[in-house]
Order: C-alpha cells, then sequence, then structure tokens
C-alpha cells in the first residue's frame, strides 16, 4: 500500500471528524481534543505496524476507521482482528 493512500485516508477521515465537529458547533476545545485524538491513534497505527507489535491491517479501511475514532478506532480495529 502506498504511503500516499494512507496518508489520504487519515486526512479524510480527520476532515470528517471536523465537519461534523462544525456542524454541531463544537467548541474549538472539543475540536481540539477530537483532532488530538485522532492524530493519537493515527500515529499509533502506523507505530504498530512499522515495528510489528501487533499485526493490524494498515487499508484505506482501517485508517479510515481510526481518523475517525481515533485510539478507540484503534481498539476498534484490533478486536476485529483478534475476534475475526
Amino acid at each position: 500500500m502506498e504511503i500516499f493512500e494512507l496518508v489520504l485516508s487519515f486526512l479524510i477521515g480527520f476532515l470528517t471528524v471536523s465537519l461534523i465537529g462544525a456542524l454541531f458547533s463544537l467548541k474549538t476545545k472539543g475540536l481540539f481534543r477530537i483532532a488530538l485524538n485522532s492524530l493519537g491513534g493515527a500515529v499509533a497505527l502506523m507505530i504498530l505496524s512499522i515495528f510489528k507489535v501487533a499485526v493490524l491491517p494498515v487499508n484505506p479501511v482501517s485508517a479510515l476507521m481510526v481518523g475517525l475514532l481515533g485510539v478507540p478506532g484503534l481498539i476498534a480495529v484490533w478486536l476485529i482482528v483478534v475476534f475475526l
């Protein structure tokens, strides 16, 4: 998978969350927290895939899930891999 597709998936997920937050009139603090959570999940997914700590699929679907949900999305991807 190209790095461009992965970054694009994270970016689409982040922009989707930002747009939804703006539609619901979240305060700047809430948007910052969502952005930080999304960035943390994306970095954690990249670190786990680079160092092979956990075998998680790095594809557009998992990147979008982590980009939308952040760390809870990372946990959801891990649970899906473990139980399916």
